[in-house]
């Protein structure tokens, strides 16, 4: 009987302690040699769209993969390591993968990283993303002379076949402030005699025509633009925000998204928006040159003459960037598999890293298409903020607190060298939804 009973005590004591060691398990904190701990990224809850899966890859300074991690959707802190010996001075690599519904694949490689220069932790923001789509198509029957169009963050829409046409999101992950829809119509070639109409409305479903009495003219501003290239047309693209946490979040809506005309003779420009935001901001394009501030444009806009180059051959890519531009960027694509990959860097580098991507961490396809070169070089980019003196301080004040450039450095010039169009496209400030020119 004694035996009996000492038996049952030893099974439900192993059962116990089984069970026990089990759910104590912490695969960082286990018996597993991971190596040293590198470097440390914390996530909000709500990071990306639930649709959308998110890696994080540490590589070394010539793109051999060291770790890897996968976001959950929740509040976390990660921690990536490597075996290989790590000061405040070792280079390293970051790629950030969005794969969106397994279809829409983005990388941003962030090249040049030190401890030294960047700490050891990056704090990502929470994100703001729709978590529904409405359709929109408003009858629009007598506004078809001019310019019809309403673009913001979470909404576009514009005027096909005497009709209003696009989608807006209802409803976002975190409660923003006012998710209003900015519908401008105006003409270009005449604004200096009240041609600017808009509505700014949080119901736009209201509408199923929308006629010119249904917008106003209130607050409109004309200014004058000149520059040193009466042979270009500038593009003009307006963002208004309507409070400061919107400021903050980048989420603003375009209220003014054209080429400015000349107005009588060599580089002079007339252009109009309603003065009725908390703040706004500009990107003004020309053809190799833009520059980003915030306020409206300056009056006068001298282009410089400054080129820069950048190549991609047999999975080698260069970068040939402008002396003062701290930060470089270069974009390949393979639009058949709907990829694209952005790269951020020094700007006084000349060899760009590739990073190798493990093909069972992505699509097996698009991890080799990556690993094999199959790309296309798409754009380069030399950038000068004018609070910066370093690509460290570009890592420091945006990248490591995922904070909008313009709330450290408010005026940005880009020289670029594109390779598919004749205008810059629009680069995402990631990790933001935003795209600016």
């Amino acid at each position: 009987m004694k035996i009996l009973k000492f038996l049952i005590i030893l099974i439900v004591a192993c059962s116990c302690s089984k069970g026990d060691v089990n759910d104590s398990i912490d695969p960082d904190e286990n018996d597993v040699d991971l190596g040293e701990k590198v470097f440390s990224i914390e996530y909000p809850s709500h990071f990306v769209n639930p649709e959308t899966t998110f890696h994080v890859i540490l590589s070394d300074a010539s793109g051999n993969f060291l770790d890897s991690k996968t976001y959950k959707d929740i509040e976390d802190t990660i921690s990536l390591y490597s075996k290989q010996e790590f000061n405040d001075n070792t280079s390293f690599t970051l790629t950030f993968i969005s794969s969106f519904d397994n279809a829409i694949y983005s990388l941003y490689v962030y090249s040049n990283i030190t401890k030294a220069a960047l700490g050891e932790l990056i704090v990502f923001q929470p994100g703001s993303f729709p978590l529904s789509t409405s359709l929109v198509d408003i009858q629009t029957k007598e506004l078809n002379d001019h310019i019809l169009n309403a673009k913001g963050h979470g909404y576009a829409m514009t005027q096909i076949n005497n009709k209003l046409s696009g989608h807006y999101s209802p409803k976002f992950n975190q409660n923003l402030g006012p998710e209003n829809i900015f519908v401008k119509y105006y003409d270009p070639n005449d604004v200096l005699n009240d041609s600017y109409k808009y509505i700014l409305t949080n119901s736009i479903d209201g509408f199923s025509e929308l006629n010119e009495f249904d917008l106003k003219n209130d607050q409109i501003e004309s200014k004058q633009l000149s520059t040193n290239r009466p042979e270009n047309l500038p593009l003009l693209l307006m963002y208004g925000y309507e409070n400061e946490k919107l400021f903050n979040q980048i989420s603003g809506h375009q209220i003014y998204d054209t080429y400015i005309p000349t107005f009588g003779f060599g580089g002079n420009h007339y252009y109009a928006f309603p003065n009725i935001f908390y703040k706004t901001s500009y990107s003004l394009s020309f053809p190799k040159y833009s520059l980003f501030g915030l306020g409206t444009p300056p009056a006068t806009v001298n282009v410089p003459d400054e080129t820069i180059s950048s190549s991609f051959l047999n999975s080698n890519l260069t970068f040939s960037g402008h002396e003062g531009f701290e930060v470089g960027r270069i974009r390949l694509d393979n639009s058949d598999l709907n990829l694209n990959i952005e790269f951020i860097f020094d700007g006084s580098s000349k060899d760009i890293v590739i990073p190798t991507i493990p093909d069972d961490l992505i699509s097996e396809n698009i991890a080799n298409t990556i690993n094999d070169g199959k790309l296309r070089l798409v754009q380069a980019i030399a950038e000068d903020y004018h609070s910066f003196d370093s690509y460290y301080d570009y890592l420091e004040n945006v990248f490591k607190n995922s904070t909008p450039f313009y709330l450290s450095s408010p005026t940005r010039e880009r020289l670029y060298e594109s390779y598919i169009s004749t205008q810059l496209l629009p680069v995402h400030e990631f990790p933001h939804p935003e795209r600016f020119r």
